[in-house]
């Protein structure tokens, strides 16, 4: 009953009718009196990346001994894992709690026309609960774009993170890298600190731009400090500013978002907001848990699950499978249709013996008929099983009693999150 209640409430909070406006995030925030004003607020964008850099920081600071609330999205599977403190996630009982405090004032929203979307809904929660929690630190990671998230409510950030910027969801951010990195760049607020690495010329511009219209302070990762990167199933290990770091995920891409993690820390140790040592930085590292990023699920037949769903990160998941042993490769694909489907299936084609071709549960999705035919252009052996659970078992026929295989679902946040709690049912 209590987990059909907060479905009904938050039913939008997976990527459904996205607002990008604030106007009713203002007025929800004025009626708690901001919550954000009494928290310190490490805010991440960026096109890929911020999730797991998110993950890396929270880890960092919680294994220092900070009390850390961290907000990311889309869930896996419940609404609650978005919100989550010292990586435990807020229980059904207290979400309902907060959505019960909040009934009356979403009533008089609603006769207002200003109602709240359902991430706009959750997101007031979580800085609800993380005031009420009396947490050291917020990770807050924004849900799409920057300068009209809901997550940009805020007033201000003592750290504003700008991961790589590249296309995607050019029908809500802009058709150029200069339109996307100024909707990024949104988030930058007044006198604060800003991080990012070297990036494209139009996104550097842009970042410079906001930076001096807010009076902050840009400071920048050198991946020219990165060296000696080893990828294995599980882990990633490399040398930054001339140090031996050890990742528990893998992928070559995750030593370049853990330098920007790093790099973060360092920051704010600088600017004298943390006290932490550096052995305690390479163990929250060592601890990291990202579901969903090359996350190996199943051992036999050797399965694994990716969050590339646009052209870079095709190009960071292909570039792992490259570091990879060699095995015979089975992908189960699913992809939304407002992504550049042709340059993300010429990327990572040429890793993938046999596509399975289904669809995630979002209804931006492509069919899987459309995409197949689309595949066909570039692979010789194609299945399609619009069903999700039609298509994992298909994968396990193919991959049966056969050695050196491997089966790895990707393309769409929305069909892996439901495809990972299908791999960990699989006997």
């Amino acid at each position: 009953m209590v987990k059909k209640s907060i479905e009904a409430y938050l039913e939008e909070a997976n990527g459904k009718n996205i607002k990008l406006e604030l106007e009713q995030m203002a007025a929800l925030m004025e009626a708690l009196d901001w919550p954000d004003e009494q928290l310190k607020i490490i805010h991440v964008t960026g096109t890929n990346g911020k999730g797991s850099v998110c993950e890396m920081l929270s880890s960092i600071l919680q294994n220092g001994g900070y009390k850390v609330g961290v907000y990311s999205s889309p869930y896996f599977e419940k609404p609650n894992e978005c919100i989550q403190i010292n990586h435990e996630m807020i229980s059904d009982e207290v979400l309902m709690m907060y959505i019960n405090q909040l009934k009356p004032i979403l009533e008089q929203l609603e006769q207002e026309n200003l109602m709240p979307s359902g991430f706009e809904i959750l997101t007031a929660i979580a800085l609800l609960y993380f005031r009420d929690m009396k947490v050291d630190f917020v990770v807050l990671e924004v849900g799409l774009g920057g300068r009209l998230d809901a997550t940009n409510i805020i007033k201000k950030s003592c750290l504003s993170i700008i991961t790589k910027v590249a296309m995607d969801h050019m029908n809500f951010l802009g058709n150029s890298l200069s339109e996307i990195a100024r909707e990024k760049a949104g988030i930058i607020k007044s006198d604060s600190l800003v991080l990012t690495s070297l990036q494209g010329e139009q996104v550097m511009n842009m970042i410079k731009k906001c930076c001096a219209k807010q009076k902050a302070e840009l400071n920048l990762v050198n991946f020219s400090e990165i060296h000696d990167v080893k990828v294995t199933e599980c882990k990633t290990i490399f040398t930054y500013q001339k140090e031996i770091y050890e990742l528990s995920v893998s992928g070559k891409y995750q030593a370049y978002n853990a330098s920007i993690a790093i790099s973060a820390i360092q920051l704010l140790r600088q600017k004298g907001l943390v006290n932490l040592e550096d052995k305690e930085v390479k163990a929250g590292l060592r601890k990291i848990s990202w579901p969903g990023r090359f996350e190996k699920v199943k051992e036999n037949p050797l399965c694994f699950i990716d969050g590339a769903h646009n052209v870079d990160g095709m190009m960071a998941l292909a570039e792992t499978l490259q570091q990879l042993p060699r095995r015979k490769t089975i992908a189960i694909i699913g992809i939304l249709q407002d992504k550049e489907i042709e340059q993300m299936l010429k990327i990572i084609s040429p890793q993938i013996d046999v596509f399975i071709v289904t669809k995630p549960l979002n209804p931006r999705a492509a069919e899987a008929e459309e995409l197949a035919t689309k595949i066909k252009g570039y692979a010789k052996e194609v299945y399609v099983e619009p069903v999700i659970e039609k298509a994992l078992e298909k994968a396990l026929k193919l991959s049966y009693k056969q050695d050196n295989i491997q089966i790895i679902g990707f393309g769409s946040l929305y069909m892996i999150g439901y495809l990972r709690s299908l791999f960990l049912k699989v006997e």
